[in-house]
C-alpha cells in the first residue's frame, strides 16, 4: 500500500478526519515512509496540538520523519513540539519522546560524512542516536568506519555502566541516555569490514557488553574471519557456558568455522555433543567434524 501513488495523501485524510484508531494507524504508516512524508507535515503538526494519545503519537512520528523535510517545515515542527512540551503534564516517557522528536526535527538527513561525524561529537544522546544509522550507510560504500566508532566507544559513558541519566540540550527530560546510544552504537559496529585487522579486537571488546541480538551478529562476523579469529576462541567458548541457548548454539558453530584446534574449545564441544539440547548437540558434533576431532 505505501508504495502506491497517492498513499500519503490518503493517509492525510485519515489523520485529519478519521476516528482515533484510524488516525493512529495512519500515523504509523506515515512513520514507515519518511522519504515521502512531507505532504503529511500539516496534518501531523495540527494533531500535535491536541492533548491526547493521538497527539502524542503524532509528536513521536515527527521525530521519525521530520529530518527528511525542508528547513521551514522542520522549524514549524520544533515550534509545535516546544508548545506541546510546555503544556505537557505527562510522565517521563512522554517527555523524553517529545525531547527526542524536538532534537531530530532540528537535524537533516545528510550524506556528508564530515557533518555526521560532527553530530557524533554532540553531548545530546538523541543527536548521536540519529547520526549512527547515517554513518552505517557509508559502510555500503566502502568507507572505513572503525576510527569513528572507536572514538565514540571510547566515551565510557556510552559503553559501560552505570547508566548515565542525562538531560538533552534542548527540551529537558530525564532519560536513560546510556542505552539510547549504546545499542545503536553496538549495532552499527556490525557494519565494520571483518577484514580490517583491528575489527577483531573491537568485536571482542564490545561482545560482553552488547545485547543478545547484536552479540549474535558479532559471533557470526567472528566465524566469517576463519583462522584469523583464533584469539576469539576463549570468548566464544565461554559463551557456550552461560549464554542464552540461541547465542550458545551460534558460538558452537563459530568454534568449528574458525577451524583452529584449541584444546579448551574441543573439550567443551565434546561435552556439548552429549547435551540434551538436540540442536546444541548437533552443532557441537558438526563443529567437531569440521575440526577433524569427532569421536570414532
Amino acid at each position: 500500500f505505501r508504495r502506491r501513488p497517492g498513499a500519503v495523501e490518503f493517509l492525510c485524510g485519515r489523520i485529519d478526519r478519521g476516528e482515533a484508531l484510524d488516525q493512529q494507524l495512519a500515523i504509523e504508516h506515515v512513520m514507515r515512509m519518511p522519504e515521502r512524508s512531507l505532504p503529511a507535515a500539516k496534518s501531523l503538526l495540527e494533531l500535535v496540538a491536541v492533548p491526547d494519545d493521538c497527539g502524542q503519537l503524532a509528536a513521536i512520528a515527527i521525530g521519525n520523519v521530520a529530518p527528511w523535510w525542508p528547513a521551514e517545515p522542520r522549524a514549524a515542527a520544533r515550534r509545535a513540539l516546544a508548545q506541546r512540551h510546555a503544556s505537557c503534564r505527562r510522565g517521563p516517557f512522554e517527555l523524553a519522546a517529545l525531547s527526542r522528536s524536538y532534537t531530530r526535527a532540528g537535524l537533516a538527513v545528510t550524506r556528508d560524512l564530515d557533518a555526521i561525524e560532527v553530530m557524533l561529537t554532540s553531548d545530546d544522546p538523541f543527536e548521536i542516536e540519529f547520526a549512527l544509522p547515517l554513518l552505517a550507510g557509508f559502510a555500503q560504500r566502502g568507507r572505513p568506519l572503525l576510527p569513528t566508532l572507536r572514538r565514540l566507544a571510547a566515551q565510557t559513558k556510552w559503553t559501560a555502566g552505570p547508566l548515565v541519566r542525562g538531560k538533552p540540550r534542548d527540551l529537558p527530560c530525564d532519560y536513560d541516555c546510556t542505552s539510547l546510544v549504546r545499542e545503536p552504537l553496538f549495532a552499527t559496529v556490525c557494519c565494520i569490514d571483518p577484514s580490517d585487522p583491528a575489527a577483531l579486537t573491537f568485536y571482542l571488546e564490545l561482545l560482553p557488553k552488547a545485547a543478545v541480538g547484536v552479540q549474535l551478529e558479532y559471533v557470526r562476523r567472528l566465524a566469517s574471519m576463519g583462522t584469523e579469529a583464533a584469539p576469539a576462541l576463549p570468548a566464544l567458548t565461554s559463551l557456550t557456558h552461560a549464554a542464552p541457548p540461541v547465542l550458545a548454539r551460534e558460538a558452537v558453530t563459530a568454534l568449528g568455522m574458525i577451524g583452529v584446534r584449541e584444546p579448551d574449545a574441543i573439550g567443551r564441544l565434546r561435552e556439548l555433543a552429549d547435551e540434551p539440547d538436540r540442536q546444541l548437540a548437533m552443532r557441537a558434533r558438526a563443529s567437531l567434524r569440521q575440526l577433524g576431532t569427532e569421536r570414532r
